[in-house]
Parts: structure tokens; sequence; C-alpha cells
């Protein structure tokens, strides 16, 4: 059971969960998603902000084994963002984690990609000042602001 009481399935499963909760991440916990067309998959963990999935691969069966090659190949078809997780990494896995969530969200700053600019003009689309939360009507004579 994790802090945030989601009951997880093993220890690395709890480790990722504490980890998340500690980096005040948001996590949906096994649930099961549309992620091309009729493919459903049901991962450890889907970070809705990052659009991101991360599996931990906890056992060493033949079986087990078959189906996470299976959910790696579909991941991988539909072009999701996967971390991938396995026993070997429990050692170490809350250093292992943040390194490879590094690879997709590199800063703060990062999670929202700059405004487009065309020759000086802010597109319509993008008129959202970057620090601003609050949206703003674009007006055509309106020049970006560095």
């Amino acid at each position: 059971m994790t802090p945030d009481d989601v009951a997880v399935q093993s220890r690395g499963e709890k480790r990722i969960g504490d980890w998340l909760l500690q980096k005040k991440i948001e996590y949906v916990y096994d649930e099961r998603y549309r992620i091309a067309g009729d493919v459903s998959i049901r991962p450890d963990f889907y970070l809705p902000e990052f659009d991101l999935y991360i599996e931990y691969w906890g056992m060493q069966e033949q079986d087990y084994l078959a189906r996470k090659s299976e959910k790696k190949f579909l991941y991988q078809r539909a072009g999701k963002k996967l971390i991938s997780l396995d026993w070997r990494d429990l050692e170490n896995i809350e250093a292992i984690l943040e390194e490879k969530l590094s690879r997709y969200i590199r800063s703060e700053s990062d999670k929202m990609p700059p405004p487009r600019r065309v020759f000086g003009i802010i597109c319509p689309k993008e008129a959202i000042h970057r620090k601003s939360i609050q949206r703003r009507p674009f007006h055509h004579n309106e020049v970006a602001v560095k």
C-alpha cells in the first residue's frame, strides 16, 4: 500500500508509487487504456500530465515474459512513451526511474513548449503567454515579447 492508499501488487510498484507521490507527479495505477484502435492495455502506472506509461516487470516466469514482450511491442507500435523497469532495477529503482523520466521531462520549463513565432508574431494558436495561466485573445497586431 502506498502512502496515498493505492493497493499495489509488488515491492517494486510500491517504491515507484511512493517516489511519484514524493515528487508530486500525478499517476493512475492499474487502469485499462485504449492505445490504438481496438487495442487496450493495462499499465502499472500512467502519468497523464506527460502521457507516459510505466511498467514494472517483477516476475520471470515464461508466460509473464511472453506477455512483457507483447505489451512492449504494443506500446511501440502505438507510438507511446514507456518507462520499462524490472526486478534487476529494484535496488536503485528511484534513481533509475528519475534518470529514465528525465529523458522525457528535462525541467519544469520543458512541460510546455515555447510559443511558435513567425516573423516576430505569435501564431494565433499559441497566443498564450508562457508564464500566464490565463488565456487571452490573440490580436493580429500583437508582437511577441521576449
